[in-house]
């Protein structure tokens, strides 16, 4: 099992729910396959006992896309079960890097930790099985969906609590802070935000009223005014 692949296998679950499965058209969900990388190249290929994070939706929406995680894929008819319920933890694997420049990874974190914020991320640099990191961006700049957040899988936890066999909690995780890397963990589906600022454009500002397009003190009574409409008085 490495990131050269999508997770496959019985033990993709970090939590036991919550569960909101919806079925999505394979054309639907991205990165995955042919072309789905910001240079052309391939992601891996969904196929049924595969679990992975995706974006759902136009790749056009970004970074406003739903996310979900793929319990099931029906090949023959295109259809991929996904479970998008906010609280919903799942392992994965995810590229250490938070930023680019140029087109190139070019920050990197090299202690994760839980509650990092999590983001889909089609940059050509990432590998074919990893969907996830934690930069906000993608290589070219644009936006990337909010997946979730860096949790515990259930062995992650100290002594003290129910399969935890360490002696202190496994994090941070450890990774490099020169290039891109990687590390297995769960990640707990986000809860309907995009995290960090938003990478929505800016909104053109509201035009404000000029002072002069209101009532003005020069289009009010002035004293000269109130005084010249007052009847004079001759000596």
């Amino acid at each position: 099992m490495t990131e050269a692949t999508f997770l496959s296998g019985p033990d993709w679950e970090s939590t036991s729910g919550p569960f909101i499965d919806r079925m999505w058209e394979l054309t639907d969900i991205w990165p995955e396959g042919l072309g789905a990388k910001t240079d052309g190249s391939t992601s891996d290929v969904l196929e049924d006992g595969m679990h992975e994070f995706f974006a759902i939706g136009p790749i056009a929406n970004r970074p406003g896309n739903m996310v979900g995680v793929s319990v099931s894929f029906e090949a023959n008819s295109g259809l991929v079960e996904m479970n998008i319920a906010p609280g919903f933890a799942a392992k994965a694997w995810i590229a250490n890097v938070t930023g680019y420049i140029g087109g190139h990874a070019n920050s990197w974190d090299a202690t994760p930790d839980i509650g990092a914020p999590v983001y889909i991320d089609d940059s050509h640099e990432l590998a074919d099985g990893c969907n996830l990191s934690l930069s906000q961006h993608n290589d070219l700049g644009h936006g990337n969906p909010f997946a979730g957040f860096l949790f515990y899988d259930q062995d992650d936890y100290a002594d003290f609590h129910v399969g935890g066999p360490n002696v202190s909690s496994d994090w941070p995780k450890t990774t490099t802070s020169t290039a891109v890397d990687y590390f297995f963990a769960s990640v707990i589906l986000g809860f309907g935000c995009v995290c960090g600022t938003p990478q929505y454009p800016s909104a053109s500002p509201s035009p404000t009223p000029s002072p002069s397009a209101s009532l003005s003190p020069s289009a009010s009574l002035s004293p000269s005014a109130s005084a010249s409409a007052s009847p004079s008085v001759s000596p």
